[in-house]
């Protein structure tokens, strides 16, 4: 099974950091990004299924 590639912006990093652990107990593979910029470079180096 492929795992969902899911790309979060968020400058909060509490607010992101209880968001991976989530999706990651889901079994997605998390990305977070703190600015607009990290999230563009993010997505071009590898984009993702949902941001």
């Amino acid at each position: 099974m492929l795992m969902s590639h899911i790309l979060i912006v968020e400058d909060e990093s509490e607010i992101a950091g209880y968001l991976r652990r989530g999706l990651a107990f889901e079994g997605f593979s998390v990305e977070i990004a703190s600015t607009g910029t990290a999230a563009l470079t993010a997505a071009r180096e590898r984009p993702p299924d949902l941001v």
